[in-house]
């Protein structure tokens, strides 16, 4: 079986606008690690842990 490659990703936070290439991202980061050490968002919360 072949492997997919993701190209990019993009997304609006906050009225700004992310474009992520796959190759810039491990692909085990969740959007919360994202957006705590890729944009000004440092404060962002885990919602329920569970």
């Amino acid at each position: 079986m072949g492997s997919t490659r993701l190209e990019k990703v993009v997304f609006a936070l906050n009225g700004g606008r992310y474009e992520v290439a796959g190759a810039d991202v491990h692909p085990g980061t969740t959007l919360l690690e994202f957006i705590r050490t890729r944009t000004p968002f440092t404060g962002t919360k885990l919602g329920c842990g569970e």
